[in-house]
């Protein structure tokens, strides 16, 4: 059976909203696994400049050059650092125009190494708020995203813009999608 997309209209029309106010953004979107986070984020990046990354749970060192690596590739530039505060000053200095970044599960990184929270706290204030990006962190592990990336202790707490929380559909919300068998 071949599944497809059902639109999430609210949640789509945050993140376009978003992207039309030409302002730096910070969105958190998280959720149980297998809810759509991941295909709602392509969808709206599909036709704009954006970098899609899938962290794994890797070395954080591995991480990072992974990451350079692919964003270098994808914008055709030349990127180098050593460190996530290099990396992002280089591709505020070399990729022009709205840009949007998504990191998808991101708790991987919270899991090897929670600075990294910390980290992105000083990227967005320091960085990402000053350049015309978007930033998207996506997490399935919702004790980690509740407590250390949106929680009030979170040094990431107050910077986000907006935040979506991906819930399972209600039937209501998918009966136009359902096959209708009239027994005949």
């Amino acid at each position: 059976m071949l599944l497809k997309f059902i639109d999430r209209q609210k949640e789509l029309e945050v993140l376009e909203n978003a992207y039309k106010s030409n302002k730096p953004d910070f969105i958190i979107i998280y959720g149980r696994r297998r809810l759509g986070k991941t295909e709602l984020v392509k969808k709206f990046i599909k036709d704009k400049q954006a970098f899609y990354f899938l962290a794994k749970q890797e070395n954080l060192e591995l991480e990072l050059e992974r990451f350079k690596e692919k964003i270098a590739k994808k914008f055709n530039i030349f990127i180098e650092a050593d460190n996530l505060e290099k990396l992002f000053e280089e591709i505020g200095k070399k990729i022009k125009g709205r840009t949007i970044i998504v990191i998808d599960e991101f708790p991987y990184w919270v899991l090897r190494d929670e600075k990294i929270i910390s980290e992105f706290q000083y990227l967005w204030d320091e960085i990402l708020s000053k350049q015309n990006r978007i930033l998207i962190l996506l997490g399935s592990y919702m004790s980690i995203m509740e407590q250390k990336v949106i929680g009030y202790k979170s040094p990431l707490y107050g910077r986000r813009t907006a935040q979506i929380e991906i819930k399972p559909f209600r039937v209501t919300d998918i009966k136009g999608f359902l096959p209708i068998n009239t027994g005949t």
